[in-house]
């Protein structure tokens, strides 16, 4: 088998948090930071959005820093919990760890939400990487995350891939050097053209035995 290791983000692609989550928080920075006021569907192409400095300045004029460090006053772990639950495919993720491959994760979620959310999952992650300057890596697209856990998991470029559900997960996986996955949740638009496309997990079978 050539592929020895599995990496894989989480948000969108592993677990599924229910828009109004998404919506609530976003509406509380607005409102303490005394920001614009904008519709539902202007904070969809913020949080969807790869390029959410350039969004920042546009919808709210102010740093993307300023609404992620007012943004953590506001992440709600409890309802985090009551409007996020896993794919009904990551039991798949059993089979790649019962193969003897080795299960990665580089998120750019913070580390009380990254632990929620995995305890949500069938298998422990031989790493998980937090892609957030709070924690001194990059975040995606830069591909630090990547490289930490492609070193962590001892295995080499062209032994790895990586699997996720936005466009800086595949600009991420490009810039790293690993095949890049592209899995289709329907909940946002990959803005870059990804070496794989998959509707499930399941599909991942396919690529393993024939590459």
């Amino acid at each position: 088998m050539r592929y020895k290791a599995a990496i894989f983000d989480l948000d969108g692609t592993l677990v599924k948090t229910e828009r109004e989550y998404y919506i609530t928080v976003m509406t509380n920075v607005i409102n303490d930071l005394s920001l614009p006021i904008v519709s539902d569907a202007v904070i969809d192409e913020f949080w969807r959005s790869m390029d959410k400095i350039a969004l920042a300045q546009k919808y709210f004029n102010v740093p993307l820093e300023t609404i992620w460090d007012t943004l953590r006053k506001y992440e709600d772990l409890d309802l985090r919990k009551r409007m996020t639950t896993a794919y009904g495919d990551v039991d798949y993720l059993e089979k790649l760890k019962n193969s003897g491959m080795k299960i990665g994760m580089v998120t750019g979620a913070s580390e009380r939400i990254a632990n929620f959310e995995i305890s949500l999952l069938p298998v422990t992650f031989d790493t998980v990487i937090l892609a957030r300057p709070t924690y001194g890596v990059k975040m995606k697209p830069d591909p630090e995350g990547l490289h930490i856990a492609l070193k962590n998991l001892g295995v080499l470029i062209d032994e790895a891939f990586y699997v996720g559900n936005a466009t800086e997960d595949i600009l991420a996986a490009k810039a790293a050097g690993i095949l890049d996955i592209a899995i289709d949740r329907g909940t946002e638009k990959v803005e870059a053209e990804p070496t794989k496309w998959i509707n499930s997990l399941y599909d991942l079978e396919g690529i393993i035995l024939t590459t």
